[in-house]
């Protein structure tokens, strides 16, 4: 009998998990595209900078920069849809060159990973770092190791704004 019991009350509790699922997700509903908001972000390595931004953009996802954004981070301004990324007054972009890490932790640049990352932002990116004395796409001289900030109304050209509904 107890054994019964069991079984209808483990039903029950299927049955409201299944209600309350359908509730949640009616059929043909999908769930909100996630939001990435950017606070701080160091950079790291550029495939998986790729890989993370290519799989947000393709679910639909949005970037809203609220903070600083080094390095690979930056990639966002062309692996991403320009009306799926916006900035808050808050927002800051620093650009450098790429270097690649030896199993002992040293640091070297890369004059072809240097291209690549250069070679996925988008033009208005470029032009502004080749105003500010950066040419990423020549392999002889695209070594920047200084950080380059943008920020302000000056990123504000590049990347539009957040609408508060945004922030």
């Amino acid at each position: 009998m107890r054994a019964i019991r069991l079984a209808a009350f483990a039903v029950l509790v299927l049955a409201a998990l299944v209600v309350a699922a359908w509730l949640c997700f009616p059929p043909g509903s999908k769930p909100e595209p996630e939001t990435l908001r950017i606070t701080f972000d160091g950079g790291g390595r550029i495939d998986q900078y790729i890989e993370r931004y290519s799989a947000l953009r393709l679910a639909g996802g949005r970037v809203v920069i609220d903070g600083l954004c080094i390095s690979a981070c930056t990639m966002v301004t062309g692996l991403m849809p320009a009306e799926r990324v916006c900035v808050t007054p808050y927002a800051q972009l620093a650009f450098h060159s790429a270097a690649m890490v030896d199993p002992l932790g040293n640091h070297a640049h890369s004059a072809e990973g240097t291209r690549l990352v250069w070679n996925v932002y988008p033009e208005n990116v470029r032009a502004l770092l080749r105003a500010k004395s950066w040419d990423g796409e020549d392999a002889e001289a695209n070594e920047h190791p200084g950080l380059i900030y943008v920020a302000g109304d000056e990123l504000r050209t590049l990347i539009r704004p957040c609408a508060p509904s945004e922030m």
